[in-house]
This record gives structure tokens, C-alpha cells and sequence, in this order.
């Protein structure tokens, strides 16, 4: 009886965990050019709570998981696989807006490629260049290339530099 009591109250703990922690993923606020992946975070939580509500129950009532455990592990080598260059772009464009290493407007030079930026996705960035012609760059390009930037001007670059005198006494 005890094992049963300590058994529910794990899952209630961990379903009240799962919805409190996708409630204050919901809630914050992210970069604007991650903002629409919250919903992903969100839903990846909770079907991680999920997934471990059914691996408690499972263990609970003595189910042998092995066969299930090989089957997700070869079928999640073969998704990495064949998506990685998805995740790999994924993951660049989480790290370029979490960096901002550039904004819209900034003109960015990668290898051959050069223009301003017109947009930041998820998985590439779109540029104009001076033809008009739009280049989708994938994020991963723009990690792993040299990549130059040269800042959109701001109102304060085009007025003349004030003379400063900084008066110093010794003392």
C-alpha cells in the first residue's frame, strides 16, 4: 500500500511539475526571433512529463520496456541522421539571436555572398543584396563562416564629432 501512495504521489508531483514549468515557459518572453519557437519549448515539456509518467507507471507494474528502449534508440540515430542539417540550422539560429551579432538593416559580408539583412529565421537569413536579389543564407553558414558585418548607420554617425576638453588637476 505504501508503494502505491509513494507511486501517485510521483505523478502528481511530476504533472504538477511539467504544468508549471510549460506555464512559465508560456509566460516569458523570448528574443523576437525565437519568440514563435515557446510553443515548441512548451509542448517538448510537457511531453517530456508525459513520457516519464508512462515510464514511472510502466516500472511500477513491472512492464519490461527493453524492446521499446532499442526501437527509439536506432530510430533516434536514424532521425539524427537524416535531419541534422535541419538541427544544425536550428540550432545556429538559436545561437545567432541569443547573440544578436547583427540586426536588420546591417549589411554582412559571407565569403562570396554579400548584402543587407532583410530577415532573421529560425533556419537561414535572408539577405538583399545590390542587385535586389534575395539570398536565403542558412544559419549554420553564417556560425561556421568569417562573417563581416558593417553596422547600419545611426543618426548619430552622421554629425561631425563634438570637441571635448577633459580638465585634470592634480591634487
Amino acid at each position: 500500500m505504501l508503494n502505491l501512495f509513494i507511486f501517485l504521489c510521483s505523478l502528481v508531483v511530476i504533472f504538477s511539475l511539467t504544468h508549471i514549468i510549460a506555464g512559465m515557459v508560456r509566460s516569458s518572453s523570448f528574443p523576437r526571433p525565437i519568440a514563435h519557437l515557446k510553443n515548441y519549448f512548451r509542448y517538448g515539456i510537457i511531453a517530456t512529463g508525459y513520457i516519464l509518467l508512462l515510464l514511472l507507471t510502466c516500472e511500477y507494474f513491472h512492464i519490461d520496456l527493453t524492446p521499446l528502449y532499442v526501437a527509439f534508440g536506432g530510430g533516434s540515430i536514424v532521425f539524427a541522421f537524416a535531419a541534422k542539417e535541419i538541427l544544425e540550422n536550428l540550432i545556429s539560429g538559436i545561437i545567432l539571436a541569443l547573440q544578436r551579432p547583427f540586426t536588420l538593416g546591417d549589411k554582412l559580408t559571407i565569403g562570396s555572398f554579400a548584402g543587407t539583412v532583410d530577415s532573421i529565421h529560425p533556419r537561414h537569413t535572408c539577405l538583399h543584396d545590390d542587385s535586389g536579389q534575395l539570398l536565403y543564407i542558412p544559419n549554420a553558414m553564417l556560425i561556421k563562416s568569417v562573417l563581416i558585418v558593417h553596422p547600419k548607420p545611426t543618426a548619430t554617425d552622421s554629425k561631425p564629432a563634438k570637441k571635448r576638453t577633459v580638465k585634470k588637476t592634480a591634487g
